[in-house]
């Protein structure tokens, strides 16, 4: 998930930079509110995870060498087919 300083998190702020990572953080943060508030999560442990990494993980990700330059294709593609492993992957399965 992309939040905080996880995985997801490192891997959003290398595919689209601070400000399409704050976009992506917050309609991640959205959508596990609205699954978790509507009984989708019937443990609350996606709010929990939310509030956790809201307080705990508040601080900018230590700015990487080259912020500047694009992602060329081959590693943004690499980045993509990662994101997606991880998704299904987790994706509970009934």
């Amino acid at each position: 998930l992309p939040l905080g300083h996880t995985d997801g998190g490192r891997l959003a702020l290398t595919m689209f930079g601070r400000r399409g990572t704050y976009l992506v953080k917050s309609g991640t943060t959205l959508a596990i509110c609205i699954v978790g508030l509507f009984g989708f999560d019937e443990a609350r442990l996606l709010i929990v995870y939310v509030i956790f990494s809201s307080l705990w993980q508040r601080e900018l990700e230590s700015p990487v060498q080259n912020e500047v330059d694009e992602l060329d294709e081959g590693r943004a593609l690499i980045g993509f087919l990662a994101a997606m492993l991880v998704t299904l992957t987790l994706l509970p399965m009934p």
